[in-house]
């Protein structure tokens, strides 16, 4: 078995290669790698913080609409209520003149005389009608 320079130079070689590679290729691209992981890392971390941000708003949003349709549904049980009411108290006036004591109240100015002139007249969705009664003096 022949010992001669081949076999350290050959190691010398691949040393030299190795370090060459490193400087020139691996540096580089493993420069590149955690360039990426960083980039990655923290879109991750930014798409997790507006999600979060989004899932609130959309919370707020869901609570305010709810809030919203409650309030909604409250004054139109209002308005039924208040039309309801209108409704009772102008039929049981007895006269035109306390149909319009009713209408001065909610800022209608007229009398009873010119209530019972438009009689069978209709205004938007109201009809003015005169009831009849047996035994009145007209």
């Amino acid at each position: 078995f022949d010992l001669d320079a081949t076999l350290p130079l050959m190691a010398v070689q691949v040393v030299l290669l190795t370090f060459i590679l490193n400087a020139l290729f691996f540096s580089p691209v493993g420069r590149v790698v955690e360039e990426r992981e960083g980039y990655v890392t923290t879109s991750r971390a930014e798409a997790k913080q507006k999600l979060a941000q989004a899932e609130r708003l959309e919370a707020d949003l869901k609570a305010q609409l709810k809030d919203a349709r409650l309030a909604a549904q409250k004054l139109i049980q209002e308005a039924e209520q208040d039309s309801d009411k209108l409704y009772r108290d102008a039929l049981a006036a007895a006269t035109a003149d306390d149909v319009a004591q009713i209408g001065l109240k909610l800022g209608f100015e007229f009398s009873g005389d010119e209530l019972l002139r438009v009689s069978g007249q209709r205004f938007d969705r109201v009809t003015v009608r005169k009831n009849d009664i047996p035994g009145e003096y007209n």
